[in-house]
């Protein structure tokens, strides 16, 4: 029995040994780190205890926002994110300009609403915070994976169902900034009445008088040149006031305020004439004429403005992936070498015809106001003194300005010159007549 037990006492104390040696090698054996070691493995040793956890916490809050950002702005706005996805825009400061003005300018309430939301969601997450916290710790890279995932698959079903509204949309723009550029051009076509009307002005010829009398009629109300501003204090004082036998004492209060000096402007008349071919021209109660041919040209332009203008509007009121291509094709600005089709020639005689009735009223019953910048043939005339001719056109009909001048020094000038080029500014003293002449009363010449 002795024996047996001494055997057993060994056996055990190998055993003990054994497991000793087992722990003492255990360090050098390979495994895998615990979640807290892996952490103390990654963060530098002088970082601070919560910085790898709030770095973690700090990742999974940005993905969830982005996720849900492109998420939700991609199902109301595929057009703008299918932009930032595959159409190059996310480096683009003007589409993100663009985005921001959306909201800013046109959806100010539902902007404020939501930035209120996502105050009380902060509140509350952080209210709850012990509830989800634990879960993100544990599961962090994985969410960070989950929602870099759903921005990848939001990106592709934004790719599949925005593609074609997107690329819609890149071609109203295009059509948009060429359209931009063909007003541009009209209206400086549009603009070359007004183009020489800067002062200084070298006048050959101005009717002084009459030109004050039409300045009276446009000069602007009276222009406030002086204002001198004191603080609103008020000063108050007593003083008698002695009427007949009788004395009374009386208060007086005076007020400090603002006093204002008004002048009329001073203007020579040549810089009231300025001012007068302005304001009727701006005010299109005056005609601007240099021939017949250049009359057609801007009444095709005003139509070219006009149509594109309403192409214009129509396309603004559908959503890009209504628009079609009989859309973009009313967009674009047609090159008069363009070959036309069979409706484009009737539209186009119809409207020649149009242009000429309109063009035969208009100067059958032209009155009032012109300014006639043309080539004149210069005759003295015993009785008017000089008279300038100009042959405005041939077709439809023969018409042509005669405008009367006294005869001055500075006109006389002109009698030595072959049909000098001028601006006439006039009056129509005689509509036009059978003979073809419309006759102006010169105001200024220059």
């Amino acid at each position: 029995m002795s024996v047996i037990a001494s055997f057993k006492s060994l056996r055990r104390l190998y055993r003990s040994v054994g497991q000793h040696q087992g722990d003492r090698d255990a360090p050098n054996e390979t495994r895998q780190p615990t979640a807290q070691e892996g952490v103390a493995l990654i963060a530098p040793a002088h970082w601070p205890k919560h910085a790898m956890p709030n770095l973690k916490r700090t990742l999974v809050l940005f993905s969830a926002v982005t996720a849900s950002y492109f998420a939700v702005g991609s199902w109301f706005f595929p057009e703008w994110y299918f932009g930032i996805f595959w159409g190059g825009k996310f480096w683009n400061r003007a589409w993100w300009n663009d985005g921001v003005s959306y909201w800013l300018d046109l959806h100010t309430g539902l902007l404020v609403l939501g930035v209120v939301l996502a105050f009380v969601v902060i509140l509350l997450a952080y209210g709850y915070r012990r509830l989800f916290l634990p879960f993100i710790d544990r599961f962090a890279f994985r969410l960070v994976f989950g929602f870099g995932v759903a921005i990848l698959a939001t990106a592709l079903l934004d790719y599949k169902y925005a593609k074609a509204s997107f690329e819609s949309w890149e071609q109203v723009e295009v059509a948009m900034g060429n359209l931009k550029s063909t007003f541009l051009g009209l209206a400086y076509e549009e603009s070359l009445e007004r183009s020489d009307l800067e002062a200084p002005i070298y006048y050959r010829y101005i009717d002084r008088t009459r030109v004050e009398a039409l300045y009276s009629q446009v000069e602007p109300e009276l222009v406030e040149k002086r204002r001198t501003v004191s603080a609103g204090e008020s000063m108050s004082g007593k003083g008698s006031v002695a009427i007949g036998p009788a004395g009374a004492e009386v208060g007086a209060a005076r007020q400090k305020g603002a006093t204002s000096s008004f002048e009329r402007p001073s203007f020579s008349p040549e810089r009231k004439c300025v001012e007068v071919m302005k304001f009727v021209l701006g005010q299109e109660t005056a005609h601007f004429y240099t021939d017949g041919g250049g009359w057609f040209l801007r009444r095709r332009l005003r139509t070219i403005r006009e149509d594109l203008k309403k192409a214009w509007n129509e396309s603004e009121s559908l959503q890009a992936n209504e628009i079609t291509e009989a859309d973009l094709e009313k967009l674009r600005f047609r090159s008069p070498n363009e070959p036309t089709t069979k409706e484009e020639k009737e539209e186009a005689e119809r409207r020649e015809k149009q242009y000429t009735e309109e063009f035969e009223a208009e100067l059958s019953s032209l009155t009032g106001l012109v300014l006639i910048d043309a080539t004149f043939a210069v005759h003295r005339n015993s009785t008017d003194g000089l008279v300038l001719m100009e042959k405005f056109s041939e077709m439809p009909r023969r018409i042509v300005f005669r405008v009367f001048a006294p005869e001055t020094e500075e006109l006389r000038i002109l009698l030595n010159k072959d049909n000098p080029h001028l601006r006439v500014f006039g009056t129509v003293t005689r509509q036009l007549g059978d003979d073809g002449v419309i006759e102006v009363r010169a105001i200024a010449l220059y």
